[in-house]
């Protein structure tokens, strides 16, 4: 066996008589659209008296078979959607400047007046569910039901 062992000053060479390459990490960015739908209700207003889980506890039914629907999609198929006579889309992102002076008001309340955008998703054609979109993973943040879409109040 000691005569196996190779001297430790010894070089070995590999083919080509060059050092191997180190391999190139190649990153690639994760587009929200191709991502499945993901749930978080540790943001949930419970409280707010038009927009709160407590104020909405008869819609949550319908909420949560949405949100199973969805579940089968991804973001792109979600955020695509469109209807209506100009062909909008149906959930998209929303900042928050132009909502209405209530909800930028409860978001600072809730000190949650830092993010830009809120996201805005379809329930029926007046129903919203607001909340916080974490892009890298795919989680909305559930913050509120609206019912009679008044968060961004539009003629329907």
């Amino acid at each position: 066996m000691a005569g196996s062992a190779m001297p430790k000053n010894k070089k070995i060479q590999l083919s080509g008589g060059h050092p191997p390459k180190k391999q190139t990490r190649i990153v690639e960015e994760v587009s929200l659209y191709k991502l499945s739908p993901k749930w978080s209700f540790a943001k949930m207003d419970i409280e707010h008296q038009e927009w709160g889980l407590l104020a909405n506890e008869k819609y949550l039914g319908g909420m949560l078979v949405r949100f199973r629907e969805w579940e089968r999609l991804k973001w792109e198929d979600i955020l695509t959607t469109t209807a209506g006579r100009k062909h909008n889309t149906q959930s998209h992102p929303m900042p928050i400047e132009i909502l209405c002076r209530e909800a930028k008001a409860r978001l600072a309340q809730l000190r949650l007046d830092s993010y830009d955008i809120l996201y805005s998703l379809a329930i029926t054609g007046r129903q919203r569910v607001w909340g916080i979109m974490i892009e890298e993973t795919g989680t909305f943040q559930l913050l509120w039901y609206d019912p009679e879409h008044t968060v961004y109040p539009v003629s329907m």
